[in-house]
């Protein structure tokens, strides 16, 4: 390059104006991540107001270029991390006798464990769906896979992938190999590099453990169909209709199936777009890796948000039909020994939340219920002082006056029911990436003119 052309290039970039702030996407601890960065990088100062996501640098006109040093590493430090969404189960119960008390705590744990594995299954199972499919270069598409996976190198003709392409490719050999971790985030990004994902068929390995007959006595006995009912009107309606079915139960994915078919159809806008936002995003970090000193730091960020933007309609619809799944779990622990138990309740608390975050819940639940109290003698003294004007004819023909309003005051001492209220908070700390929690549950029944012969138990 020509010695005039470099110095008015340098000239150029050394005037471009550089802001003093930046904001962060998904470091959410502004103040402690100021703290550690101030007066690091060429003495420039770093604050953060509290409790904000804004990082302000207190730097001079011409340090433009140490501005921009120190904005990558505030970029790589604020890096993409998934999400965690934890599900609690909050179970009251009381019966008469501990026994039944104990026997629903065990069939409770029963149930939600098993719920748990036919989720952990159906995620294995679409795994193993995926394994042979990315093993045969046909299913790739065309373009898309070659740029991700092959290797940019120099061959005697020229610079070019490894594949004989001329043209420039990212060489993350095993984006979609079995090295990657199975989860669901990944195994979009394999269907969506295939020429047809074919959600139907992806969709139909995550619900292949729904089996089609009901179990009694250890044998498989066949369903007999059921009448024709109408068609349902959304996605919901198709989990719960599933869920209702005689047939056992598991994860359905309606609403993920949908959405499926419409970001993943070939040669549709959705589809190119989530390409565009995976290729971009992986471009920008390789370029992060290979160049520290060189890469844009906006440019970085905003594939991030971007391929976010892209997922998030599949994630969101994935957790619709967990929402659906979980009530179904809801109503079958409340048919747990429903005609053995005083009383039952439950609910789920859910937090989503960012890897590596610390996340805190505060919940109380409250529930009422009538009972009649045993009569008191100051309610037979008040009804008695107070008799009624008219006596039952059956009382006023078999009792002398003062011992039928004796009796009828009797009655009435006891008519009135006394509500018994049962509170129970709940505390629960989470740091998602981690081994710490805490799980707290303070339960405590207020009552009111009588005692409660039941043994409770309230628990996550």
């Amino acid at each position: 390059m020509l010695p005039v052309a470099r110095e008015a290039i340098e000239r150029l970039a050394g005037r471009r104006p550089e802001s003093n702030e930046m904001r962060l996407f998904f470091h959410r601890d502004g103040k402690g991540l100021a703290a550690a960065l101030d007066q690091k990088v060429a003495g420039i100062g770093v604050k953060s107001p509290d409790n904000s996501d804004l990082l302000i640098f207190d730097a001079s006109p011409g340090d433009e270029n140490s501005l921009r040093e120190l904005k990558r590493v505030v970029t790589l430090l604020d890096a993409p991390r998934p999400e965690i969404t934890l599900n609690a189960w909050s179970v009251q119960v009381s019966a008469p006798k501990q026994e039944i008390v104990v026997e629903t705590a065990n069939k409770v744990r029963s149930v939600v464990y098993r719920y748990n594995q036919q989720l952990q299954e159906a995620l294995e199972r679409g795994w193993e769906y995926l394994t042979p499919l990315r093993r045969d270069q046909v299913n790739f598409a065309k373009y898309f896979a070659p740029y991700v996976l092959e290797r940019y190198e120099y061959r005697g003709t020229g610079p070019g992938c490894a594949n004989g392409a001329y043209w420039y490719c990212l060489g993350y050999k095993g984006a979609f190999s079995e090295a990657m971790q199975p989860s669901l985030t990944n195994m979009i990004g394999i269907l969506a590099s295939f020429a047809d994902a074919k959600p139907n068929a992806f969709v139909d390995s995550l619900e292949a453990g729904q089996c089609q007959c009901d179990t009694l006595g250890g044998q498989q006995l066949k369903v007999s169909a059921q009448a024709p009912q109408p068609p349902p009107a959304s996605c919901d309606e198709l989990d719960e209709q599933s869920y209702r079915s005689p047939m056992k139960r598991g994860p359905h994915f309606a609403c993920f199936r949908e959405q499926l078919k419409s970001s993943l159809k070939p040669r549709s806008s959705q589809l190119a777009r989530l390409r565009i936002a995976m290729a971009d995003f992986l471009f920008q970090y390789k370029f992060s890796v290979e160049y520290p000193h060189d890469f844009d730091y906006y440019d970085y960020a905003a594939s991030a948000q971007h391929l976010d933007v892209e997922l998030d309609p599949l994630l969101v619809a994935f957790n619709h039909d967990l929402v659906i799944y979980l009530r179904d779990l809801q109503h079958e622990l409340g048919e747990i020994n429903k005609k053995a138990l005083g009383y039952s309740e439950n609910g789920i608390v859910t937090v989503r939340t960012i890897s590596g975050t610390d996340s805190s819940v505060s919940t109380q639940s409250q529930s009422s219920f009538k009972t009649t109290p045993p009569p008191l003698a100051n309610d037979f003294l008040n009804q008695l002082q107070n008799p009624p004007n008219a006596i039952s004819p059956v009382i006023g023909r078999n009792l002398p006056p003062n011992a039928a309003q004796a009796l009828v005051a009797f009655l009435n001492s006891g008519e009135r029911n006394a509500g018994a209220r049962f509170e129970s908070d709940s505390d629960a700390e989470y740091t998602s990436g981690s081994q710490r929690g805490r799980v707290e549950n303070h339960p405590r029944i207020q009552r009111r003119r009588h005692k409660q012969p039941a043994e409770s138990r309230s628990g996550w």
